[in-house]
């Protein structure tokens, strides 16, 4: 019996609070999971959890068994930490969410730098826009932007991220090239899903902030329809500057209304429990803080590049 993966499926199925959500978070068959349960209840002779067609709930001995399991997954997950820094290379795998602009036009080249320099390092990166469970779905860290998240997780802010309003030049020069925020009315507004600026725009002028209001007929799920909707002419829209960056100075792209910019989102590192020490996190964030600080529009503050190039990542260091 691996009595570790065991506990996982067992907290999987309390924290889901059924057999089948805990199959699909373990990624196995719902059978496997109550096989596993079972064979628990079977080594330690007590029953452990209700089953219902409603799900699952603790009995008295399971309560005790859930917080206990949990610290000795806890503790596993901290000695696996600590030996990590013995280690005769960087090896081992991480499990990363970032949102999808930023997993497009950022993780790509800092992927590339660890496969080159670390080929036995595995990142497994999940592009979502949602605020996984980080928990849930065993996420080793989160790059968030605008919000760290309501879960119960830890986290650090490392910058900000500056977005820009910008159209095709030849929609302005059909329609309007806009000198004042009311002008965005006479402009169809490309709306990206994962914004919540579905009435209205907050543009800061000056130090004052300004809430325009919007007119959109088109939402897209994916950054790269809001790219092909504004090639086509269908209308303006909030981007990241790192993604419009290349398009402006192509002359592909022009900015809307320059002097006005969109409010800047705070960007975070978020952790599931604590932040991770591991040789493997420390190159990844190295390299991941490398690459934000040469992109355009995402500023890392000096006292955060010095702590990140500060930190040793010598084998037995």
């Amino acid at each position: 019996m691996d009595k570790l993966k065991f506990f996982e499926s067992f907290i999987a199925a309390v924290e889901t609070g059924s057999l089948t959500g805990a199959a699909r978070q373990q990624q196995i068959s719902q059978p496997a999971i109550s096989q596993q349960i079972s064979a628990l209840e079977a080594a330690y002779a007590t029953k452990l959890l209700h089953r219902a067609r409603n799900g699952v709930s603790l009995t008295n001995a399971g309560t005790l068994f859930f917080d206990r399991v949990n610290t000795i997954l806890k503790e596993h997950r901290e000695l696996e930490e600590d030996l990590s820094r013995f280690s005769d290379g960087v090896t081992g795998q991480i499990k990363v969410t970032t949102n999808v602009g930023i997993s497009q036009f950022v993780m790509l080249d800092v992927l590339n730098d660890l496969q080159a320099k670390y080929p036995d390092l595995k990142i497994i990166l999940s592009p979502e826009d949602r605020v996984v469970d980080l928990v849930a779905e065993k996420f080793d860290l989160a790059v968030r932007s605008g919000t760290m998240g309501k879960e119960n997780v830890v986290g650090r802010r490392i910058g900000s991220l500056r977005s820009v309003l910008v159209a095709k030049p030849a929609y302005l020069d059909e329609l309007i090239r806009p000198r004042d925020p009311k002008d965005l009315q006479s402009l169809n507004y490309i709306q990206y899903c994962a914004n919540d600026d579905m009435l209205s725009i907050p543009l800061n002028h000056a130090g004052e902030i300004t809430h325009v209001p919007i007119k959109s007929n088109l939402t897209a799920q994916l950054p790269a329809l809001v790219f092909q909707a504004l090639e086509n002419g269908m209308g303006y829209a909030k981007a990241p500057y790192f993604m419009v960056a290349d398009a402006i100075e192509q002359g592909k792209l022009e900015l809307v209304l320059p002097d006005y910019s969109p409010l800047t989102q705070d960007l975070f590192l978020v952790y599931p429990h604590h932040e991770s020490n591991t040789l493997r996190m420390k190159v990844f964030l190295q390299s991941l803080l490398q690459k934000m600080i040469a992109t355009p529009g995402i500023q890392i503050p000096k006292s955060v590049q010095r702590e990140f190039s500060n930190q040793k990542t010598s084998i037995h260091g």
